[in-house]
């Protein structure tokens, strides 16, 4: 363990504060505290990350940066690689990049696609998560006071891709909203192939058929007229909401 009461001069920023305990990114400062208060073959607990970064930081948010590291070569080995660790405990195997300074950032900075292509997205996705189904506002089924909100991901994850050295495009972007983006999609399988599917496919009734050849044709699963209906009067004013729902208390 290297003694914490003492760390060099560039474990600190220009105001003299230590650089996990800035206002950054997670990830960065959880890779300004690895490599200043951890040897390569140290362990460490996620309450002992916690408390030196922020003892209100959620442990999943943490976990997920921990993963992250791994992007930009970190080796981070928990129990489920190495049954001698604990179920809180990682190990520093391999230190990576210093991701706080900006020139080792850039180094693994990856594509984002513009404003005009993620709305070429939503468009063709028909503006609903393609995980869950849900569109922009919409609460969450389990959790009725927070809203949906979209974003774009990935159906390979960059990260991967980079691995087998192939690009990122369009066809590889999906409209996703922010909870099912933040799941764990490395540890998501690639998307299935024709020889995967084609099974699952020619036993189905010729209606059904019918239906996956209409959703393949127009890009998304088609919704019918009420689902597009609702989709307009839930974006109305709340005084409008108000004035349908007396026609529609009078009408039913």
């Amino acid at each position: 363990m290297i003694d914490v009461e003492s760390f060099p001069e560039d474990a600190y920023t220009a105001t003299g504060t230590l650089l996990w305990k800035t206002t950054a990114g997670g990830k960065q400062r959880a890779a300004a505290w690895l490599w200043f208060n951890k040897r390569e073959g140290d362990t460490f607990t996620m309450a002992e990350l916690r408390e030196a970064l922020d003892p209100l930081e959620n442990a999943e948010h943490l976990n997920r940066r921990l993963r992250e590291l791994r992007d930009v070569d970190w080796e981070l080995p928990t129990n489920k690689d190495d049954a001698t660790l604990g179920t809180d405990e990682y190990r520093l195997e391999k230190r990576g990049a210093r991701i706080w300074l900006k020139s080792e950032r850039q180094k693994y900075q990856i594509f984002k696609p513009s404003e005009r292509m993620r709305r070429q997205v939503f468009e063709r996705d028909g503006r609903r998560c393609q995980e869950c189904g849900l569109a922009d506002g919409e609460p969450w089924p389990d959790d009725s006071r927070r809203r949906t909100v979209l974003t774009v991901g990935h159906m390979i994850p960059q990260s991967r891709l980079n691995r087998q050295r192939r690009d990122d495009n369009i066809n590889n972007w999906r409209t996703e909203c922010k909870r099912c983006n933040e799941s764990v999609r490395d540890q998501i399988r690639d998307p299935h192939t024709y020889e995967e599917a084609f099974p699952m496919v020619t036993p189905m009734p010729r209606k059904d058929k019918e239906t996956l050849l209409s959703w393949l044709d127009a890009g998304h699963r088609l919704r019918n007229r009420l689902d597009e209906v609702y989709d307009i009067v839930r974006k109305l004013s709340e005084a409008d909401k108000a004035r349908l729902r007396e026609y529609l208390e009078r009408a039913v």
